[in-house]
């Protein structure tokens, strides 16, 4: 099987690590990755493999803001994975997102489903809606389809004075005090 992999490399607090490496399965011909402002949710789908046991849609996905996998952690930034299958269909794949511990249960572990049709655009993000949510930390989305993974991007979410030009790029800096 062949595969495409990206390295990464990540500085956190207490020295430096080396986090897994990024995956891009065959199939899936275009990839990008990064930070967008929140847009709005047209409706939502049950996920109850999540904290709130819903998900939203969007109808258009908002532009990326920043291309980097250093995410400001401020309420209504988005990140994540927007992707298009060249060969092959992949319904009812499997997004997994894991992170600090999160909420009064110390959640680690969200997931919930999408299709990957050819051709078509899609997009896996997570939003910071919840004050909880601003959690600091390393946080990584996968997609799978069946045991078979998609891809894998790990991203780092940082108090928003460390990247003070993209935690005030979606307007939202009403809400980093």
């Amino acid at each position: 099987m062949m595969m495409r992999l990206l390295a990464v490399v990540a500085v956190t607090m207490a020295g430096t690590v080396v986090w897994a490496e990024d995956f891009v399965h065959p199939n899936l011909g275009q990839v990008q990755t990064g930070i967008l402002c929140q847009g709005p949710v047209a409706w939502t789908d049950d996920s109850p493999e999540t904290i709130l046991g819903q998900t939203g849609a969007l109808l258009t996905f908002p532009p990326f803001v920043s291309e980097s996998h250093t995410v400001p952690a401020v309420r209504g930034m988005m990140f994540g994975v927007r992707s298009v299958p060249q060969r092959g269909s992949f319904p009812d794949a499997r997004i997994v997102v894991t992170h600090p511990p999160l909420g009064e249960e110390a959640v680690t572990t969200q997931s919930w489903s999408t299709d990957f049709d050819p051709y078509e655009v899609t997009g896996n993000f997570y939003a910071f809606d919840f004050d909880y949510e601003l959690v600091e930390g390393l946080w990584t989305i996968e997609a799978w389809f069946g045991d078979e993974l998609l891809y894998r991007f790990d991203f780092k979410v940082v108090a928003p004075g460390v990247v003070p030009e993209l935690a005030q790029v979606c307007g939202y800096e009403d809400l980093l005090f």
